[in-house]
This record gives structure tokens, sequence and C-alpha cells, in this order.
């Protein structure tokens, strides 16, 4: 299973280095996670052993957590306006940055 999810990894590497060499993105899609979430479970639940109860309900409360954040501090502004694209430029690092309202 860690042989999976590590070599899974070392592909995700591979592809942020090529994203950055040609378009100078350093980052990869979140999505193509989704393959290998079953293994980073069983993964989890072995390491935290005789915690698995409290680690789960901690991870839980955590990952609640990023997806308030994710929604409401980062897709909610991109999406009603608040944080926009300028012409030929990236978003800016945050609104009051740019300028914009």
């Amino acid at each position: 299973m860690a042989s999976i999810y590590g070599f899974f990894w070392l592909g995700q590497f591979y592809n942020v280095v090529l994203q950055y060499l040609t378009k100078d993105l350093a980052g990869s899609m979140g999505w193509y996670m989704y393959a290998v979430v079953a293994a980073e479970v069983v993964l989890c639940a072995v390491a935290f052993g005789r915690f698995r109860i409290w680690a789960m309900v901690l991870g839980t409360m955590l990952f609640g957590a990023l997806d308030l954040y994710a929604t409401h501090w980062v897709a909610i502004p991109y999406y009603t306006g608040i944080v926009a694209h300028r012409a030929a430029m990236p978003l800016p690092r945050c609104a009051s940055a740019s300028g914009i309202p």
C-alpha cells in the first residue's frame, strides 16, 4: 500500500516539475489525489494504531475546516468578482493589493 502511494506521489512531483518548466506553474491538479484516497486512509489508520477513533474525529474536523476555508475565503470571493483576473496577469495575492475594491 505504501509503495502504491509513494509511486503515485513521484508521478505527481514529476507532473509538477513538467508544469513548472513548460508553463511556469508550480502546482498540479488536486483531483488526481482521488485515485489514492483509499490507500491514504488505510495508511493513516495503521499509523495511528490505538488512537484510530480520535485520529478519525480530528481528521474529519480538519478536513471540514479546510473545506470551509476553501469555500468561504477562496472560491466565493473569486466567483463573486471580489478577486478577479487582470489582462495577462495572474490572480493578485489579496484583493486589497490588487486595487480591486
